[in-house]
């Protein structure tokens, strides 16, 4: 730990002395089984702390989750509450996390997002090649989840598109 830099502790009270103690390992305070969410549920999310894989986070104040550096679009920070959903429960029981909904309903929305988007735009200068950060920029989503649904719109024939540009189809 550093002077003048922010950490996420667990406080607690020492059952033998009676005083109040901190600790910044919080892997030791939250449960590691017994949790009775599946994936696709959304979550409160604490952010803890940045790893070599990701940002780890505490799950609605009692369990530990993994987000992955390429679920993350946007600056997170440790101390940061926010939502996020259940993406994978492996096999030895932790818990992949994303920033997003993930199934079809997502696509949808996001398909309409983008629609009325281009009704007052007339268009947008994303496609199949922008990065994911443009398109988290912009949208808040995953370049996979654009590309499902300008895909989505191209197919409906509302859309033209090239490789960083989208357009109402005429």
């Amino acid at each position: 730990m550093e002077i003048g830099e922010s950490y996420v502790v667990f406080v607690y009270l020492d059952d033998q002395s009676n005083r109040l103690l901190a600790s910044s390992k919080v892997d030791n305070f939250v449960e590691h089984h017994n949790f009775d969410f599946e994936e696709g549920d959304a979550v409160d999310l604490l952010i803890v702390d940045k790893s070599d894989l990701g940002y780890n986070a505490i799950i609605n104040n009692e369990f530990i989750g993994l987000l992955y550096h390429n679920e993350v679009f946007s600056i997170i920070q440790p101390g940061q509450r926010t939502t996020g959903w259940i993406k994978k429960i492996r096999v030895e029981g932790k818990i992949d996390l994303t920033l997003q909904p993930s199934g079809f309903g997502h696509i949808l929305e996001t398909k309409d997002y983008i629609l009325e988007e281009l009704k007052v735009v007339g268009e947008i200068n994303l496609g199949d090649k922008s990065s994911p950060e443009e398109i988290y920029n912009r949208f808040q989503v995953s370049k996979s989840a654009f590309k499902k649904a300008i895909g989505g719109l191209y197919k409906e024939k509302l859309i033209t598109l090239s490789d960083h540009h989208i357009k109402l189809a005429d």
